[in-house]
């Protein structure tokens, strides 16, 4: 397969690492037992498990920007591009649908976990901030997304304890509704992406550094705003390492994950748990045997992408199939 130029093929990498990462992170919190919880090993995957949602989040917003820089001033399909956003956003929700709860008639606790914002909900979100921005504001989509940043930052620690409704509203703003991904602060990422497809200083990795280090400094401060300056810190740094690579290695069925990671992400959310609810024991197996389910799930979630590709290609219609007068 002939190398795919850099600019493009480090994303797909990038991406379909972070899918990757996110099979394993779910199948692990969903099956791996509680002792082998206590490992030090364990520790330290979950502290790199936790850097894999930023930089999913981070590309979304990288490859939007590019994309609108790309266009060349040119706003057009905005609609359709809204459409598209829409559609992830249901599936966000579509994904963790509360039928227990409400077979069981739990009304409230239906609501409120129904109505959980997850990183699907929160990239559709931030992604049709940033499509709006590209459609009325134009040339100050910059300015203001520089001014959006830090400002999902700083007011998700104000927030962070506030209680109002209605529940699926307060489930953007903090996570006291059981919110994994709510706008603040993580819609940053997206916005810190979008950002840093503007920059053209990925060419030296010191450069990457010092940016890292300039906002790792936020980290002593605690809160949100370490939470956030630290993990954006790695992404920086994750960059032109990345880039790196994918001038060097760029194997087909990694960045096929990349390209297909919607479908492959869903697929595996529904997979993992069928199996937990037909099948496996939730918490309930060593690490062996939950690496026998990661290359399972993975396997069917890759054949799913591609009979799904298939059929996507077959839907549509053929181009110059009409007859030459």
């Amino acid at each position: 397969m002939p190398f795919l130029p850099q600019r493009l093929a480090w994303l797909d990498l990038f991406r379909g690492a972070c899918v990757m990462g996110m099979i394993e992170t779910h199948i692990l919190n969903t099956f791996l037992a509680g002792s082998a919880r206590e490992a030090s090993w364990f520790v330290w995957l979950t502290y790199f498990d936790g850097l894999i949602a930023p930089a999913f989040l981070f590309i979304a917003g990288y490859v939007q920007g590019l994309g609108m820089r790309q266009a060349g001033g040119r706003h057009r399909n905005w609609g359709k591009k809204l459409g598209r956003l829409g559609a992830v956003w249901l599936l966000g929700y579509a994904l963790h649908f509360p039928a227990p709860q409400l077979l069981a008639g739990q009304w409230s606790e239906a609501l409120r976990l129904g109505t959980q914002v997850d990183v699907l909900q929160c990239l559709a979100v931030s992604l049709a901030v940033l499509v709006a921005l590209e459609h009325w504001a134009r040339r100050s989509a910059d300015v203001i997304v520089t001014v959006l940043l830090p400002l999902a930052v700083v007011t998700a620690e104000m927030v962070a304890d506030s209680r109002f409704e209605p529940v699926w509203l307060l489930a953007y703003f903090n996570s006291s509704t059981g919110s994994l991904f709510p706008l603040l602060p993580w819609s940053g990422f997206v916005f810190a992406g979008f950002l840093a497809s503007r920059v053209s200083v990925w060419v030296s990795w010191g450069s990457a550094m010092k940016l890292a280090l300039i906002v790792a400094f936020a980290f002593f401060v605690g809160g949100a705003n370490g939470f956030f300056a630290e993990r954006l810190a790695w992404l920086l740094v994750a960059v032109p390492v990345v880039q790196w690579i994918a001038g060097r290695w760029q194997p087909r069925w990694l960045l096929f994950v990349g390209r297909e990671s919607l479908v492959i992400y869903a697929a595996h959310l529904l997979l993992i748990e069928t199996l937990a609810v037909s099948v496996l024991r939730r918490g309930g197996y060593d690490l062996a045997k939950c690496s026998g389910i990661f290359i399972t799930v993975l396997a069917v979630s890759l054949l799913i992408a591609v009979l799904w590709g298939r059929a996507r290609r077959a839907m549509r219609p053929r181009e110059n199939s009409a007859p030459a007068a």
